[in-house]
């Protein structure tokens, strides 16, 4: 009888059966509560609503959209950086409108398809990738796949994100949150290793897609040189972000303590 909250901190992958529930799963049965849910659930947005209530049939009452605390941090790091954005890309060897992406992924999940970023990359010499190590991760497990590309570079784990996204023209992802943050903060993605988590994005036009070496090299193309498909990539995110309330208003964190004192 104690209550209890669930705060989402990372992506709700929509094919993991913790998230997905039959309606019959939800319903006490003598002692028995029912599927032990939290008494509440805060989300991030109406995405992550929608599925929890959709795929997990969640009841309405118990999931509330509060914001994500870390992207209003990250938003906020953002809009205090972009005015430097000229002398952040000087201090990471950019030359002149040089164009940069930054990939933000696991290795463990990349691996398999890096290679083929890493060639489609090589061929576009006149752009610079720059590889994010995820937290778990190190440099290290990138070092065997990109050496000897002149044009990729890796970042340590403890890397500023944000000044990387500020300098950034494209994120390059497979399956990781930061590129639902480049919806709300402008940045448009290339999701690479299809089918994944993002594909819904992916078809609703709101991040730009690909397998092989040859798609790649064509939506970075696109994404980086191409400013029509460029548009209509950030265009198609704007709308899907404002759908689903992907936003940052910087009161993520004091909703989210308003649930927890209403139940307490």
């Amino acid at each position: 009888g104690i209550p209890s909250v669930g705060l989402q901190h990372g992506f709700i992958y929509r094919h993991w059966l913790n998230y997905r529930h039959e309606p019959d799963e939800m319903q006490p049965i003598g002692r028995d509560r029912g599927c032990p849910i939290p008494d509440r659930t805060l989300v991030f947005d109406r995405y992550a609503e929608a599925h929890l209530r959709e795929a997990g049939h969640f009841p309405a009452a118990r999931v509330v959209v509060t914001g994500n605390a870390r992207l209003d941090d990250l938003s906020a790091e953002c809009a205090a950086l972009r005015p430097l954005r000229g002398s952040i890309r000087q201090a990471l060897g950019l030359a002149g409108d040089q164009a940069l992406a930054v990939l933000a992924a696991k290795f463990t999940e990349i691996r398999d398809v890096l290679p083929g970023l890493v060639a489609a990359v090589s061929e576009l010499s006149g752009m610079r990738l720059i590889i994010k190590a995820h937290p778990a991760e190190t440099p290290a497990d990138y070092g065997p796949a990109v050496a000897g590309a002149p044009n990729i570079s890796v970042a340590s784990a403890d890397a500023d994100l944000a000044r990387l996204l500020v300098a950034a023209d494209a994120i390059i992802t497979m399956n990781s949150t930061v590129a639902i943050d480049g919806l709300v903060l402008g940045v448009p993605a290339l999701v690479i290793g299809l089918p994944n988590n993002l594909s819904p994005f992916v078809e609703a036009g709101a991040m730009a897609g690909a397998t092989g070496p040859a798609e790649i090299r064509e939506g970075l193309q696109s994404l980086l040189y191409d400013q029509g498909a460029r548009r209509a990539v950030v265009a198609a995110g704007t709308a899907f972000a404002r759908r689903y309330e992907l936003t940052s208003d910087g009161q993520a964190a004091r909703r989210a303590v308003a649930e927890l004192l209403a139940l307490a």
